[in-house]
């Protein structure tokens, strides 16, 4: 075979590949994103009493993964260690229904949960399946699996470019190959294609626009400063959640006891911080001047679900809890609303996932070119500012397990 040949059969081999995790993780997101809409809107307008059985379902979703997840309670930390070193017995086939179907629940219920995880363990799952079915090799798998998380990505955020170099950057793979490259790319492409041709439409934000100064500039790197301590506060406080309610024995029991502690919270602070709270988001990003302290329920109301084993994910929580940070710090800058908290939706999560340059790609994906610098700016200091906090495990680092609080502290990177 000739060196031309060689290359082309590498390259065929890899977009296969790109193929074969992107298109069930596009797939898997679609499911995900419209059932999650139509649970959300069930209960904001038509049984709002559900909230008040949000203990219940916790206990009930918990004691599923207890007595029937086995290692699928691993959650997205499974994932990210199995693209590292695939497990002979690789991921389970339960955990995409699983988990689909806990986190449906949690929201129809209010858990203050994303759903980014979830798409990367559909993603995960289903793509491992499909290659234990080929019996592909080890290193297939092990870029099969990368693929997917960046069709996860991609796809449950219609962020296609972002969700090709977060599968990099999340697992620091500095110097990948060209077949992970390409199936990567391939897999976050047609992940994000499948979604839309399926039908559903992702939320559409207004394009940014800024007069770029030093003083700006200036202005972006301290509201970095303030998102890197806000993802440290983050990552440490659902730790502190995970670390006491360890203390019952009972893993139910914790998941029930963090929905008692978010119902409480809904009633005496409101609502609008139950599930994926995009409202204040949204209102942000239009330039609306939001709650001082929203930023700070909204981190509390997801610090308890996720350290109380509740399944779901934290990213679009970091996104709302980032971007009405940015309102506020905006207004004490003197600083255009909803630039800011168009730069605190990525950096707050940029700094808990370590992914500084994933999400500068997705703040032009999101929000058009025209604060890239910015962004940049806001994204790098709050990455350097947040250290070794981080809500993913570190390449080669200990499996994570979601619903079974564990002791050794937070992921050191």
């Amino acid at each position: 075979m000739t060196g031309a040949s060689a290359r082309a059969r590498e390259i065929g081999v890899a977009v296969g590949l790109g193929l074969l995790a992107g298109v069930p993780a596009g797939v898997a997101s679609f499911v995900l994103l419209e059932t999650l809409a139509r649970a959300i809107a069930l209960r904001e307008n038509h049984a709002a009493w559900l909230i008040w059985a949000l203990p219940a379902a916790a206990f009930v979703i918990s004691a599923g993964y207890h007595h029937c997840g086995e290692r699928a309670g691993g959650g997205t930390g499974l994932v990210m260690t199995e693209t590292d070193t695939p497990s002979p017995a690789g991921m389970p086939r339960r955990m995409a229904p699983l988990v689909w179907g806990a986190t449906v629940v949690a929201h129809l219920f209010g858990a203050s949960v994303g759903r980014e995880g979830v798409a990367l363990q559909m993603a995960g799952s289903l793509a491992d399946g499909n290659g234990r079915w080929l019996k592909l090799t080890d290193g297939q798998r092990r870029t099969l699996l990368h693929a997917a998380l960046a069709g996860g990505f991609g796809s449950v955020f219609g962020v296609p470019w972002a969700g090709a170099l977060f599968a990099f950057e999340v697992r620091r793979r500095w110097r990948p190959g060209v077949v992970m490259v390409i199936a990567a790319v391939t897999s976050s492409l047609s992940g994000a294609r499948v979604v839309t041709l399926l039908g559903h439409r992702h939320p559409q934000y207004s394009q940014l626009t800024v007069h770029l100064s030093a003083g700006l500039a200036v202005r972006a790197a301290i509201a970095g400063v303030v998102f890197g301590v806000v993802a440290v506060v983050f990552v440490t406080a659902t730790e502190m959640v995970r670390r006491h309610l360890g203390r019952v024995g009972y893993p139910p029991l914790r998941a029930m006891v963090a929905g008692v502690i978010v119902v409480i919270g809904a009633g005496t602070l409101g609502r609008q911080y139950l599930s994926l709270s995009l409202p204040l988001a949204t209102g942000s990003l239009a330039g609306i001047r939001p709650p001082g302290l929203a930023w700070l329920t909204k981190l509390g109301f997801t610090a308890v679900s996720i350290g109380g084993g509740i399944p779901g994910g934290e990213v679009t929580p970091l996104f709302v809890t980032g971007a009405t940070l940015g309102g506020a710090v905006a207004v004490l800058l003197k600083a255009p609303i909803s630039v800011f908290a168009g730069l605190g939706f990525v950096a707050v999560f940029g700094a808990a996932a370590k992914t500084p340059l994933a999400c500068t790609v997705m703040f032009v994906e999101l929000f058009g070119p025209d604060a890239t610098v910015l962004a940049f700016v806001a994204c790098a200091v709050a990455r350097v500012v947040s250290r070794r906090h981080a809500i993913y495990p570190p390449r080669g680092g200990p499996e994570f397990t979601q619903m079974e609080p564990t002791h050794e502290g937070r992921w050191k990177q």
